[in-house]
């Protein structure tokens, strides 16, 4: 986007800029794999689990500087476990990329097949968290510079939408930890196997009057595919005696499937992730709470004049799941417990689509999920906890055909 802007702005003829403008063809892509670390024992008596089970995800923005040259910014974020040799899990660790990258491609058979190399540089990011062994004194976070090489293939479904396969190889990346009073150096080096889609915005950069279909909403049944992400503000935040939960979410996730009926009536399925901070007047902060609802909604269009923007409506309802997540302190320090444990839950909200391809749109849409309820208990004594949240979410519809 950068770039588009810089050309639109600088001191050149209307044609030498639309030349150059039909160049460029701004894209979004997302990722999700595997991380392999190749060495998860490097630190004396630590270990990063590999594979740790947990998912690899990624997102770049980039463009295409022309048929074969293109570059993008990309972030990458892998969960796994710090353990003592032999398997004993001390906490959670992070890894988290902020990568610079360019990308050699070579359309093949029409320009829908494109095999790709890549390579970059950026920064690393490593964490400590979700303490699990008390006895542990260590942990931390360090900041690491990292290079990038790899390779992938674009598989064109039409025009702007790309199926990706990718292996991406980091290395570099040597992040400290503190273990009980002694600097240790781990290895985040990995192999990144991801799978993912490539989105382009075709209508940001072409020239005016390019042949390509108008960005608007339609009658037509289709399928779509929605990402969103944003915070939760929880409502109803005493429900425990002596336990709180804090207002406001860490990160909001949601991923979904849907289909268009016709000009107004669609439905999808979401599947959403947060997770709430529980906490005590007295005690502090007494763990984490991973939230997930899983919602079957229906929608109602009402595309204004155009066709272009269209707000709608959505309701419905599911199941929402609540389990005890990374405790801040030992259970003997706060008696607090719980399983994992499910509820129906109800949600209902509004939102807007703003269609900048065909089969691409942006929008904004804020829902409310209420009803849930989860058990658990403090000192031996059941209760209920009460996760109902409204959530503020921007996000992406791609749709197909």
């Amino acid at each position: 986007m950068v770039i588009l802007l810089a050309v639109r702005s600088a001191g050149v003829s209307a044609d030498v800029r639309e030349q150059l403008l039909s160049e460029v063809r701004p894209y979004l892509n997302v990722r999700i794999g595997v991380d392999l670390l190749t060495a998860p024992d490097a630190a004396p008596n630590l270990e990063l689990e590999s594979d740790s089970g947990n998912p690899a995800a990624g997102l770049s923005l980039g463009a295409e500087l022309g048929r074969y040259l293109g570059v993008e910014a990309a972030l990458d974020y892998h969960k796994t476990a710090l353990e003592r040799p032999g398997g004993a899990k001390l906490g959670d660790y992070t890894l988290a990329r902020a990568t610079a990258e360019m990308r050699l491609k070579y359309p093949m058979y029409g320009d829908r097949l494109v095999p790709y190399a890549l390579a970059g540089i950026g920064a690393g990011f490593g964490e400590f968290s979700g303490r699990e062994d008390f006895t542990f004194e260590g942990g931390g976070n360090d900041l690491d510079l990292i290079a990038v090489a790899g390779a992938g293939l674009d598989y064109f479904v039409v025009d702007n939408i790309a199926l990706t396969a990718q292996a991406k190889y980091v290395f570099g990346f040597d992040p400290e930890v503190n273990d009980t009073g002694v600097d240790r150096e781990l290895t985040g080096d990995a192999v990144e196997l991801s799978a993912g889609l490539r989105v382009y915005a075709d209508h940001w950069s072409r020239p005016a009057g390019a042949a390509l279909p108008p960005a608007r909403d339609g009658d037509r049944r289709r399928g779509y595919l929605t990402l969103k992400g944003g915070r939760a503000i929880f409502t109803d935040t005493g429900t425990v005696p002596g336990v709180e939960i804090e207002t406001l979410s860490g990160p909001y996730g949601e991923g979904g499937l849907g289909v268009n009926f016709n000009r107004h009536w669609g439905a999808e399925f979401d599947v959403n992730y947060t997770r709430a901070q529980l906490t005590s007047p007295a005690l502090g902060d007494i763990t984490g709470y991973p939230v997930f609802t899983f919602l079957l909604l229906g929608r109602y269009r009402y595309p204004m004049p155009g066709d272009t923007l269209v707000p709608y409506v959505v309701a419905g309802g599911g199941v929402g799941l609540g389990e005890i997540g990374d405790r801040d302190q030992p259970f003997t320090a706060t008696r607090f417990s719980g399983g994992q444990d499910s509820s129906p839950v109800a949600a209902f909200g509004a939102g807007f689509d703003y269609f900048i391809e065909d089969n691409l749109s942006i929008g904004v849409e804020a829902r409310y999920t209420t009803l849930f309820e989860t058990d658990v208990a403090v000192a031996g004594v059941p209760a209920t906890l009460s996760p109902d949240y409204l959530v503020v979410t921007a996000g992406v519809r791609i749709y197909y055909p």
